[in-house]
């Protein structure tokens, strides 16, 4: 902790008292940080940690202002407005991947001056040239984060009659929330556990991250129609707690409406294990369901395969090319897969992971074999499993997976 303290605090305490605040954001002269592996500059802010030195609150406002600082002149370039933008994507990463409920207890509430000195800055950078760097993270902070930098809503943020505030955990039953509700923030039901149904009204736009976990007893949500985010982790396996994870919500089906066009993938939902359907509106642009599984809209990426499908069997189609992180995690209850000859890519991290059931895989791929399965992994899978695969591809499937456990693999026509 002393390490950290000298090495991170004291440098932007002194940045503070020598008015550099501006060459510390931009890592100039002896601010400089190394990313160790890469060797690159980086640019990040221990938020995590800075909030237990500073105070949650008064660290805010002290790089709100700081921000100011550097902005208020209107001369930054556009490097520089990028590397602002990455401080505040990292501020986000860390709430994402904090495991505290007690840590992030609030909103970083950007002040109505800085919201006006970034959209100015934005501006004059947008009439000088291209400015694509820069628009893909505010993309990515509106669509992963629910945070649209530029034209920031902070009623929705801090106003007290549209956030929904903490449940108390003693509550029981069915929980209707009240009209007028917009926004349902980080850890608003955590250990509600006795909670069994959420009616939410047409009001509520937004869900944060780990809303639901540990919501054990939870099995129907109504959600709203006007409903447009869903975060990571809303409700999947949630914080640290006396040496564990905080379980996932109980929740048995999920209907995604029509308007969510939030960053849906395998944490929304981890080990979420009596998850058995998921549904999503038609007219939805983002995503898609067929047969209780999700998948973009455009049904080429499958994100998520519900763990407590009941179906033994499940049939990728034909269109699908890519299966994502965790796609198939703790689904013990299938058998037997199918998968297409469209698939040119899996994630990087096993999508079979805990298909303890798993007794057989039919793979249609013919081409690429090497690369789509590359990183595969069949340590999770029934002992007893057998691999189906096209006719002339057994010796190559062989070379691929020998790292492997033993896999008995068989030729068929595809």
């Amino acid at each position: 902790m002393y390490v950290r303290y000298n090495e991170f605090v004291r440098k932007y305490e002194e940045a503070i008292k020598r008015n550099e605040v501006r060459e510390y954001f931009f890592g100039k002269g002896e601010y400089c940080q190394v990313n160790w592996d890469s060797g690159e500059q980086k640019y990040s802010f221990d938020y995590d940690y800075y909030v237990t030195v500073f105070g949650e609150q008064n660290l805010y406002e002290r790089v709100s202002n700081d921000f100011i600082a550097i902005l208020k002149n209107n001369d930054i370039s556009l490097s520089e407005f990028r590397i602002l933008l990455i401080i505040v994507r990292y501020y986000y990463i860390c709430v994402e991947f904090c495991y505290s409920p007690d840590l992030f207890l609030f909103d970083w509430i950007y002040p109505e001056e800085l919201i006006r000195l970034f959209n100015v800055n934005y501006e004059r950078l947008k009439s000088e040239g291209d400015t694509k760097e820069i628009d893909e993270i505010l993309r990515e902070l509106k669509l992963k984060y629910n945070v649209d930098l530029l034209n920031f809503d902070r009623v929705n943020v801090i106003g007290s009659k549209t956030v929904l505030p903490r449940v108390p955990k003693s509550i029981e039953g069915e929980f209707v929330i009240p009209k007028g509700i917009k926004r349902i923030p980080k850890y608003a039901f955590a250990e509600c556990d006795k909670i069994t149904s959420v009616i939410m009204p047409d009001t509520v736009e937004s869900i944060e991250y780990s809303a639901f976990t540990g919501c054990v007893s939870l099995k129907s949500i109504r959600m709203s129609d006007n409903l447009d985010f869903i975060s990571k982790k809303t409700f999947g396996n949630g914080y640290l707690k006396g040496g564990g994870l905080i379980p996932a919500c109980g929740i048995e089906n999920i209907f995604i409406p029509k308007k969510v066009r939030g960053f849906i993938d395998f944490d929304t939902f981890y080990k979420c294990k009596s998850l058995k359907n998921i549904e999503v509106d038609s007219e939805n642009p983002y995503y898609a369901s067929c047969d209780g599984i999700l998948y973009t809209k455009d049904m080429k990426k499958l994100i998520l395969c519900p763990c407590g499908r009941t179906s033994k069997v499940v049939r990728i189609p034909e269109s699908v090319e890519y299966l994502g992180c965790l796609a198939f995690c703790d689904c013990c209850g299938i058998e037997e897969l199918y998968i297409p000859a469209s698939v040119k890519k899996m994630d990087w991290y096993a999508p079979l992971e805990g298909c303890s059931g798993l007794k057989r895989i039919h793979i249609g791929v013919k081409e690429n074999i090497e690369k789509v399965f590359n990183e595969f992994d069949f340590e999770d899978v029934h002992k007893g499993c057998v691999l189906y695969v096209p006719k002339g591809t057994k010796d190559i499937y062989k070379k691929v997976l020998s790292e492997s456990k033993d896999v008995n693999i068989i030729e068929e026509d595809v």
